[in-house]
């Protein structure tokens, strides 16, 4: 593992460009271990969060187990199934070992507009981070079977980007899931691991905005090294803190910029 230098508690779990369908999800026995007293406390938490918030759903969900770069280069997740209250309680839970958490599977996405722009959002109401900075294109990869459908994570990215973002382009789908990468995946401060995905646009930066709800406004951050680096340095934007996967996918992002060999293309 490494660790990001901007974020203190973002942590790579791998590092690479690669094609979503060489990203796989692997069903495998759970090493999640939930005490009688924490299982009595996730259950009355959740029930109060339930009051607060009646249209709560605690959905199922795929917690990482373990990250492994195949010798033929696939990136193999091994995933076993939790539920969502005892992520939304247990990551609550302070200095425990990065295998006490249920650590969830989720995916955030560098849109990246034909003039140059990465989309940045506030968080609004409907998201448990509410008030932060992160990525238009962001959400949990869902358990909805026993085994991960082979193109589970192409299909959570192209649907979450869908639902957070509007186009105001003729063509439905201003990009083509072709070209997006995978760069990293990352564990943060929430307790959740993201899969980094880096996705270009054909749509310009007064051609896109977001959908309310899940972003209260958008922020059309340059792809430069310089306003990169000043988000990176300042863990935020203009005093708005950002979500640490929003960091962990922007290093990513700039580490592949500045390759000599230019796995990411300049833009704008």
């Amino acid at each position: 593992m490494e660790r990001s230098k901007y974020g203190k508690e973002t942590t790579f779990l791998w590092r690479g460009y690669e094609p979503l369908h060489r990203v796989l999800l692997i069903p495998t026995e759970s090493t999640l271990q939930i005490s009688s007293e924490l299982e009595q406390k996730i259950k009355t938490t959740w029930e109060k969060n339930l009051k607060e918030n009646p249209h709560g759903f605690d959905a199922p969900k795929w917690r990482t187990e373990l990250v492994h770069r195949h010798e033929r280069g696939a990136v193999l997740v091994y995933v076993s199934p939790i539920l969502y209250s005892q992520h939304n309680v247990m990551r609550h839970e302070k200095n425990q070992p990065l295998s006490f958490y249920p650590n969830p599977i989720t995916i955030n996405t560098v849109q990246e507009t034909a003039d140059g722009y990465i989309l940045v959002g506030v968080k609004g109401k409907t998201s448990d981070q509410k008030g932060l900075l992160g990525l238009v294109g962001a959400g949990f990869i869902e358990r909805k079977n026993p085994v991960p459908n082979p193109n589970l994570v192409g299909y959570t990215v192209q649907k979450e980007n869908l639902e957070e973002t509007i186009y105001g382009v003729k063509k439905k789908d201003p990009f083509d899931m072709d070209d997006a990468r995978a760069i990293a995946i990352v564990f943060g401060s929430n307790h959740d691991s993201t899969i980094s995905v880096y996705l270009p646009l054909s749509a310009t930066k007064d051609q896109v905005g977001v959908v309310q709800g899940e972003h209260d406004d958008l922020i059309l951050l340059p792809n430069t090294i310089s306003a990169i680096s000043e988000v990176l340095d300042e863990g935020g934007y203009k005093g708005i803190p950002a979500a640490d996967h929003m960091l962990g996918s922007l290093e990513a992002y700039l580490r592949l910029r500045n390759r000599p060999d230019g796995k990411i293309a300049r833009r704008g």
